[in-house]
């Protein structure tokens, strides 16, 4: 790659295959164990995941999410004590990964190639993990929902927990950022 030539998508790509994926997955159910009523923290999970993608937050109700997973409303407190802690869970275990490997890509592309930082990189690796991980397995194409919905719901609950959850990864991408355009506007400076 020349110096000079700003860092591409398929560069990206390539420095995020390069990044290790856990196999082990502590999220949702498999298709083959949807089959199986014997682990009820997971089907809580999961009918959780598929009625916030359908009904929004505010909509759900804790009816809904055991109706759906086919369990009661002491299985809900039992497990996680309530409706907050259950959406907590569900979203820490489909967003952590993927804040996770935005971090790890934008580490790896500031050590790797800093110069060839642009704006236009700094966003794609927003982007890169979310598209790869939604390419990952068979629930691939309701995370790639989840996640646009849980950035548009306009639930106080969600809009703060994002906030308190995950402030320090959007503070991390905007100093990426504002770093590549403060050189950009220096760059531009010099050669007029």
């Amino acid at each position: 790659m020349d110096v000079h030539t700003p860092v591409s998508i398929h560069d990206l790509k390539h420095v995020s295959a390069s990044i290790p994926v856990h196999t082990t997955r502590q999220g949702l159910l498999s298709p083959a164990q949807r089959t199986s009523h014997s682990d009820t923290r997971k089907r809580l999970l999961e009918a959780t995941e598929w009625l916030f993608i359908e009904k929004g937050y505010e909509a759900m109700s804790l009816r809904h999410i055991t109706a759906r997973a086919g369990a009661n409303l002491a299985a809900v407190n039992y497990h996680f004590g309530s409706k907050e802690a259950l959406v907590q869970e569900l979203l820490s275990l489909r967003l952590d990964r993927l804040n996770r490997e935005r971090l790890q890509l934008l580490s790896a592309c500031e050590k790797q190639c800093p110069e060839e930082l642009d704006a236009d990189a700094v966003l794609a690796m927003l982007f890169v993990p979310a598209f790869r991980l939604s390419h990952g397995d068979a629930s691939g194409p309701a995370f790639m929902r989840l996640l646009g919905l849980v950035y548009s719901d306009p639930s106080p609950f969600i809009r703060g927990y994002l906030q308190e959850h995950y402030r320090s990864i959007s503070g991390r991408f905007f100093e990426a950022l504002r770093g590549v355009c403060r050189d950009a506007n220096a760059a531009g400076g010099r050669e007029r």
